[in-house]
């Protein structure tokens, strides 16, 4: 679809998506102990013991140091590639087989069905202000396939959801000529999407190359359409939704002078689409449902931060009204725990573009769980209690372990233990960071299934409610590890 390969799912062929679903849950299920797995009480629960006596076996010789670039460079062999040596275990073998035969597949590929390759439009660089490369390139491929869509189905309207700086929303209006109206809940975001267009109109106006347009008239971009664009901050959730639509609405007719009539209703749009790129936790959830249940024609979505979906404002809630959405998950009563939801976000095929970073966040989880052994050994926390929430610390912190103790300790506004003490438990423990690091990449195999068991029980919500639905990989998964992008539209259009 657009010139993607991806999967397709209809209400006519929805057995195979049900199968696949019914495995992930299967599967999932089966290795859940791995996945709810916390790294800071590694050594306080004896992790490492908890995994098949076969799968040690398979890491007892030449597996001595974290910091050996040549293991750790095996592990991202086996988190990247899901390749293993000729000596693992056929369990090990087994199950890394199985992660990799589950999960979707996530490489973006041209149509090999056609002999024209597609090339997307570039940006503009008067609308890339402010975007990073990773950035831009994401919007470069959404702001395609959505305008694409739009032509081939008659859509006349887009509503960006969670737009935040308004880069995609800016790139549909300018380059593509798409009416566009950015909703963010954030009036910061909205105030920085407003400044970000203010920036780009000057860039248009530097070179010369003037936008024309009127309080009564639209501007005209350089691509010579005219600029239907405008910014609306509104708290978008499902409790929300009717009067986020009549505003939705509003703010149509206002932006293109077109006064509702009076026999109108006041929810009255004209064909249009729901989109987001990188919709937050519970947000890409709202939007489905808005989607089915309002006028929309079609929805294009890209997910991300699925951890978010055990939150409400910020405090944690019950993740069984966040996942599943589909009926036929909920009805298996199919559940994801908070940690397995914090792994679906990991992304094992980026290791592989920086050995030593991976090295470093190996380091980091071993100085976290040794200091976290550390405290309850000590009494200074219960084995039960929640962690002490340490925050982000900076990377000066992580010179040694006991410089990472003594900025630790002070965040936590804890006495520091004697230095003599801390070196004892690092010389104790540092043997074993290399298990640490083990459990973690046969933890981070998991994460793109639980990922597709969250993004197809979205495509099977929306295929029960009839719509079709494409899953479409927007860009390399090393670029952008949330790259699953669903594309669904109505009976009546397709």
């Amino acid at each position: 679809m657009l010139g993607f390969e991806g999967y397709t799912f209809t209400p006519d062929t929805l057995e195979p998506l049900l199968e696949h679903v019914a495995e992930l849950r299967n599967f999932i299920s089966q290795w859940s102990w791995l996945a709810d797995m916390h790294i800071v009480d590694f050594f306080v629960e004896e992790h490492w013991n908890q995994l098949p006596g076969p799968w040690r076996a398979s890491f007892r010789d030449g597996w001595s140091d974290a910091s050996d670039t040549t293991a750790v460079e095996q592990l991202v062999d086996l988190a990247v590639s899901n390749q293993l040596w000729p000596t693992a275990t056929t369990e090990l073998h087994e199950f890394v087989a199985r992660c990799h035969a589950l999960s979707l597949e996530r490489r973006a590929k041209t149509d090999p069905t056609s002999s024209t390759p597609v090339v997307v439009p570039a940006l503009d660089d008067r609308i890339t202000l402010g975007m990073n490369p990773k950035k831009a390139v994401e919007v470069q491929h959404l702001a395609y396939i959505i305008a694409s869509l739009n032509k081939s189905q008659g859509i006349k309207l887009v509503a960006d959801i969670g737009a935040g700086q308004g880069y995609l929303s800016r790139t549909l209006a300018y380059q593509y000529g798409q009416t566009t109206i950015a909703m963010d809940s954030d009036q910061l975001q909205t105030c920085g999407a407003e400044r970000q267009r203010q920036l780009t109109e000057r860039m248009v106006h530097h070179r010369g190359d003037h936008l024309s347009g009127s309080p009564a008239s639209p501007m005209v971009s350089w691509t010579g359409q005219p600029v239907y664009l405008d910014h609306l901050t509104c708290l978008i959730d499902t409790d929300h939704l009717p009067d986020v639509h009549r505003q939705l609405s509003r703010t149509y007719h206002q932006l293109v002078h077109s006064p509702l009539d009076a026999q109108v209703p006041d929810t009255y749009l004209p064909p249009w689409t729901i989109c987001g790129l990188h919709a937050c936790g519970q947000l890409s959830n709202v939007m489905l449902q808005w989607f089915v249940r309002s006028s929309a024609r079609c929805l294009v979505n890209v997910g991300c931060c699925y951890n978010m979906l055990g939150f409400t404002q910020g405090l944690m809630s019950d993740v069984s009204t966040r996942f599943p959405i589909s009926e036929y998950l909920s009805k298996k009563s199919a559940r994801l725990s908070v940690n397995a939801l914090k792994l679906a976000c990991q992304s094992p095929a980026r290791w592989a573009n920086d050995t030593q970073t991976s090295i470093g966040n190996f380091e980091r989880n071993f100085y976290r769980a040794l200091i976290h052994y550390m405290m309850v050994d000590q009494g200074l926390v219960k084995r039960d209690d929640p962690f002490p929430v340490l925050g982000r610390l900076p990377k000066s912190a992580f010179r040694d372990f006991q410089t990472y103790c003594q900025r630790a300790f002070q965040r936590l506004g804890m006495s520091p233990l004697d230095s003599d003490l801390v070196q004892e438990y690092y010389d104790r423990f540092r043997p074993r960071a290399i298990q640490m690091a083990i459990v973690w990449t046969l933890k981070a195999l998991l994460s793109p299934c639980i990922e597709s068991f969250i993004v197809l029980d979205r495509c099977l919500y929306l295929v029960e409610q009839g719509c079709h639905v494409s899953l479409v990989p927007l860009v390399d998964v090393t670029i952008s590890p949330r790259n699953l992008t669903i594309v669904a539209t109505k009976p009546s259009v397709n």
